[in-house]
């Protein structure tokens, strides 16, 4: 991803300017042909600086990566990968919405760097512009580019309050989703029970003993069919200090194993457990907007 160059003299330039200005009006005054020579000498270290100032962001490769989800009023990062092809660039300063960062770039190295992220409430935000600048070599100069990514940001509830995990509820015939691919590790296998979930089954395994069928058993995987019901109706106070509830809770049960149902105003979530149904509640606090009171 490439961006658009656009340069412009700095306030250094001013002063630089008036001094050639002077050393010109004094060369043709008093025809004295030294301070001609310097005069053209100054204009042309000043145009040589334009070129190579523009010349550090030209060629200059940005690739933006996903930014992880953050929690609200917390500092983010935004993870990109620069590259400098064909030459090295100096005196870079690479800035999303939050303080700059200076690196400097090897020619045709690639270079991981986090960009600071300002502080935001719960949403979900379109990605600033990536700017970034250089006044290399002199200062005259200011060379600037920004790149769109048109990438998101989920910034998730901030995880607060006290109160214990509601008790968990046996549901009889409600089947409890949970992910594990990547998200449990593989434990041992036993013999199949009528009701496994077919993605659980060993079929490689089992093909090698005659045909018994046997069960994948996952490290961490709660046994019998209890779950929570995370419910936002049940909780007092205001709408941010239920959903921070909420997401507190979401954490607990995840760390405990404990599968969880999340139900809000006009949304409800069935069980489940893992990081998939963790981020889709997560998300689905982060977009919920309470009712507005009339009157």
């Amino acid at each position: 991803m490439t961006g658009k160059i656009l340069l412009r003299p700095t306030r250094l330039a001013g002063p630089f300017s008036l001094l050639v200005l002077v050393m010109l009006g004094a060369a043709i005054n008093y025809g004295n042909n030294l301070s001609f020579i310097i005069a053209f000498i100054l204009i042309g270290i000043a145009v040589n600086a334009a070129w190579q100032t523009r010349r550090q962001l030209s060629g200059l490769m940005v690739t933006p990566q996903s930014p992880p989800p953050r929690y609200a009023d917390q500092a983010g990062w935004w993870p990109i990968v620069l590259l400098a092809v064909d030459r090295p660039r100096y005196g870079l300063y690479v800035q999303a919405d939050a303080d700059a960062v200076s690196i400097r770039l090897e020619a045709n190295q690639a270079q991981s760097l986090n960009l600071p992220l300002a502080l935001r409430p719960r949403g979900r935000y379109a990605l600033p512009a990536i700017r970034i600048e250089t006044r290399y070599p002199l200062g005259l100069w200011l060379a600037r580019a920004e790149w769109q990514s048109g990438q998101y940001q989920w910034v998730y509830p901030r995880p607060a309050g006290n109160l214990p995990l509601p008790p968990a509820r046996n549901l009889e015939g409600v089947a409890v989703e949970q992910d594990l691919a990547g998200d449990e590790e593989f434990d041992s296998l036993r013999s199949y029970t009528p009701g496994d979930p077919l993605t659980r089954i060993a079929f490689k395994r089992s093909a090698l003993l005659n045909g018994e069928l046997l069960t994948k058993v996952f490290a961490g995987t709660p046994a019998g069919g209890e779950t929570l019901d995370l419910d936002y109706s049940r909780l007092e106070g205001e709408p941010e200090q239920r959903l921070s509830q909420l997401a507190s809770w979401i954490l607990q049960a995840e760390k405990a194993g404990q599968p969880y149902s999340l139900t809000l105003p006009r949304q409800k979530l069935a069980a489940g457990l893992g990081a998939s149904h963790q981020r889709r509640c997560m998300e689905a606090l982060t977009t919920f907007q309470p009712e507005r009171s009339h009157g």
